[in-house]
């Protein structure tokens, strides 16, 4: 007997050795189930391209036999990171998909990218506003899932120390129909959210996908059939009362989130991204369990999901880690101003500011190919300087030079502040 392994194929060599994100189409026939299965299949598919394209293993047995010679061939793809979903569309009884993929080192350290601007001392203050789950059917088992994210993003930010989370509970930074793949922005939302809540940044989301496949069978006694299963009595005595049969469990499950980060002055969309992962064994939770509990966290699949929220903090270093921290001024009494950040933020006595105001009586910036109803943001101009005198936890106190007026931001500029 022969064994043979091939670490990729020829015709693939050069994706294999590419180390950036690309991108890889996926289709899947549209069946009974309508377009919701067919769209997972298709995601499924394209994902399973780019698997094999970042490096697949041909592994056989061949095996001479006394008249005839036999072999058998499996082949496996390496595993693949995040990915985006670019493009999908139908097409003659087929849903498509275009996928923009990253390979998996680039996400699999869970550590955040080389920046050239790094982190200063000052925390940036962040909205955890609702998470939508496009297909609720899918998360039956799970107990308060869009507040069950929310908390567990919010310890995870703080304990970094780069950030100030706030939750704000029912409350969406876009509009979102499960009939619809795009969710509509709405920027105003996003800068009224900022400014009720006092944040810097706004996060919103979609569970995009959290269904189940596979099968397996176990023995089961009493009424503990859950969503996803199924359960035949068997024919023996007593089986009946006892509620003894053999059911049939999912082995498993999704888990496919998209995330946006948006600056809260302006209401731009500083990054989207999407994170998806596949558990197998347990997949399915006992009743009464809550997302983000520790009780979810200890199953085949909640570990997996916590795996790709811990890539969420990543997103948000690479989308701001470079934009000084700003916050808005709310009292001013002749020369001396009040403004929303103290020591909670990491503001010291003696450091220096600058002033910004929106340009009153301006429309916002168009971008020539940017859809209809978004916008750059406003314009904005320096009016003055402030250096800080007092600290408390949450406020701080300063002399201004120039003109300000509540509702005016104030911004760390790095070349002063560096340390």
């Amino acid at each position: 007997m022969h064994r043979w392994a091939i670490p990729c194929f020829s015709g693939l060599l050069a994706l294999c050795l590419h180390a950036g994100a690309a991108q890889f189409s996926g289709m899947a026939p549209i069946g009974s189930g309508g377009i919701e299965p067919a769209r997972a299949a298709a995601i499924s598919d394209a994902l399973q391209n780019a698997s094999l394209a970042a490096g697949a293993t041909v592994r056989g047995t061949s095996d001479s036999q006394t008249g005839g010679y036999s072999e058998q061939t499996s082949v496996q793809g390496a595993p693949v990171g995040d990915y985006q979903l670019l493009k999908e569309w139908q097409s003659d009884g087929f849903w498509h998909v275009i996928l923009d993929v990253r390979p998996a080192m680039a996400s699999a350290s869970g550590t955040a990218l080389p920046s050239a601007c790094g982190f200063d001392r000052y925390r940036r203050k962040v909205l955890l506003t609702h998470f939508y789950v496009q297909q609720p059917s899918q998360t039956t088992d799970l107990l308060r899932v869009p507040e069950g994210m929310q908390a567990y993003l919010a310890r995870q930010l703080r304990d970094t120390g780069h950030y100030l989370p706030q939750q704000a509970a029912y409350q969406a930074a876009f509009q979102f129909s499960p009939r619809f793949i795009e969710p509509q922005q709405l920027p105003e939302r996003v800068h009224e959210l900022a400014q009720r809540y006092g944040t810097q940044f706004v996060i919103g989301g979609i569970v995009r996908d959290a269904g189940s496949s596979g099968q397996r069978l176990k023995l089961g006694l009493g009424s503990d059939v859950r969503e996803g299963e199924s359960k035949q009595i068997l024919n023996v005595p007593g089986a009946r009362f006892t509620q003894l049969g053999v059911k049939t469990t999912p082995t498993d499950r999704r888990f496919d989130v998209e995330v946006f980060v948006y600056d809260g002055i302006s209401g731009a969309m500083l990054a989207r991204q999407m994170y998806a992962g596949q558990a197998s064994g347990e997949v399915l939770q006992r009743e009464g369990t809550e997302f983000g509990s520790p009780r979810f966290f200890a199953t085949d699949y909640g570990r997996m999901v916590q795996e790709q929220l811990q890539k969420v903090g990543q997103l948000l270093d690479e989308a701001v880690a470079c934009l000084p921290m700003t916050a808005r001024v709310v009292r001013v009494e002749g020369r001396q101003v009040y403004f929303d950040a103290g020591a909670e933020v990491g503001i010291r006595p003696g450091d220096r500011l600058q002033v910004y105001r929106l340009q009153p009586d301006t429309l916002p910036l168009q971008s020539v190919a940017a859809p209809q109803g978004s916008t750059l943001g406003m314009p904005e101009k320096r009016t003055g300087k402030l250096k800080v005198t007092a600290v408390q936890p949450l406020f701080s106190t300063g002399t201004v030079e120039g003109v300000v007026a509540p509702g005016d931001y104030v911004r760390i500029e790095v070349k002063e502040t560096a340390q």
